[in-house]
């Protein structure tokens, strides 16, 4: 067994390897606030063509969190805000999100990749030639990236997003399946 040693020099050099190990773990933990911005595709398979020339449009968005690091795992809440903008319709969606993330040890580098999941409401809205439609949706998304650690509690990364949902419009769009890549440059801070 680990730590199990014949004279108490041992036993006691065990103790402090074990509490050492612990302490750090607990220093890395806690809350943390984010904020990432960047380039969305916002996806409209059945309307896209129509309002927007294309099935894909690409516009902005950000993100704002607010979340807790347990070192390996990390839980947020998230606001996002996604748009774009052509002659002839635009179009914004607004994202409630819980994210849970698995960030990977890179001993002995600042370098952390990370996977992401969540899952939330977002609220679309398409105006077109004076028409606007608007509905709400449960949604999903899956993140990877990687995050660089500036300091000790400041982190870049940049990652990609994917975000699925299905809105149904009133009128003349009826269903639209929504979907949006996202291509994100964020900072987190750790409290």
């Amino acid at each position: 067994m680990l730590c199990r040693g014949e004279t108490v020099k041992q036993s006691v050099v065990c103790a402090v390897i074990l509490l050492l190990a612990s302490s750090t773990t607990v220093l890395a933990a806690g809350p943390y606030v984010g904020a990432s911005v960047g380039l969305s595709l916002i996806y409209h398979e059945n309307a896209g063509k129509q309002l927007f020339g294309s099935s894909d449009a690409a516009g902005g968005g950000w993100n704002a969190s607010l979340g807790y690091d347990f070192d390996t795992f990390r839980v947020e809440g998230e606001y996002g805000y996604k748009y774009v903008s052509y002659i002839l319709a635009s179009g914004k969606v607004v994202s409630y999100m819980v994210n849970g993330y698995y960030d990977f040890k890179n001993v002995g580098s600042n370098f952390k990749p990370f996977l992401g999941a969540g899952m939330g409401i977002v609220k679309g809205e398409v105006e077109s030639e004076g028409y606007v439609a608007d509905d709400s949706s449960l949604a999903v998304q899956a993140s990877f990236g990687v995050g660089y650690h500036i300091t000790q509690k400041l982190i870049g990364s940049f990652y990609y997003r994917f975000e699925r949902a299905v809105m149904s419009f009133s009128g003349q769009w009826g269903n639209i399946p929504y979907g949006s890549n996202n291509f994100m440059a964020g900072l987190r801070y750790n409290f």
